[in-house]
Formats: C-alpha cells, structure tokens, sequence
C-alpha cells in the first residue's frame, strides 16, 4: 500500500467521503451495541467502526464486531501481567527447586525467548524491582 499510486485511491477518497455526507446525521446518532467482552477503552475505540458497520448492514456489523472481539475482546484464556509472571514463576519451581535467589529467578524468567519477561520493560532486560512491582502492585 505504501508504494500505491496516489491516484489508486482517488476514487475511494471520493466515495468514502459522500458516505460521510450521506450518513452523517445518521452516524452521529448511532448507538451500536458494543460487545460485553470489549473493556471501556475498546468499546470506545470501537464504538465508532460499529457504527459505521451497522449502516453499512448485517453482514458487515457480524464482520466488523467479530474483529474487535478478535483483536480487543478479552476472553477467559487472556491473563493479566502480574498472572502470567506468577504463573511463569510457579512453572519454574515446579521444574528446578523448591527456592530460588531474586536474581537467579530474574535470569532464568528471562532467559525464555516465548515469555515477555527479557524485554518487559520498554525493551530493557526485567530487573528485580520491575519483578517486585509486577507482583506487588498490579
């Protein structure tokens, strides 16, 4: 897309904006139903695509609804930070030892490239006071 001809999309442009005129009344009313399983701030950021979907018709609201659902919904399977690392530090006493040293507990949640933990902290290596606020105030 990024390489496109500008004129590519000059016929898009025009169509997207006489829906816009179109609708606008319409869409300023709109008041989708918003999926239960969004938070707050997704059916915010969702609430207007929904709108626009649901103008758009059946079809395109089932589409557009189940894409915020797979890309914003929370379901049962998604764990909270502070879980997964308490989950991931139950995983590595259940492995290794019955106790383990802050910093050997640190190395060994790092050291797995599938977990988060090595680049946790805005791409720096977790470090004992990140882990300490993971568990203790999330």
């Amino acid at each position: 897309m990024r390489h496109a001809e500008p004129e590519l999309f000059d016929d898009l442009v025009s169509k997207l904006a006489r829906f816009a005129d179109d609708n606008r009344t319409a869409l300023r009313q709109a008041k989708p139903v918003l999926p239960n399983a969004l938070h707050d701030r997704a059916q915010d950021n969702w609430e207007a695509l929904l709108a626009i979907a649901e103008l758009a018709g059946a079809a395109w609201l089932d589409r557009a609804t189940r894409a915020a659902l797979k890309l914003s919904g929370s379901d049962a399977e998604s764990l909270s930070i502070g879980v997964e690392l308490l989950a991931d530090i139950k995983e590595l006493f259940d492995n290794k030892t019955d106790k383990i040293s802050t910093a050997d507990l640190i190395e060994a949640l790092c050291d797995d490239d599938e977990k988060p933990w090595a680049t946790y902290n805005h791409d720096r290596r977790t470090g004992r006071y990140d882990t300490h606020d993971r568990l203790f105030m999330a």
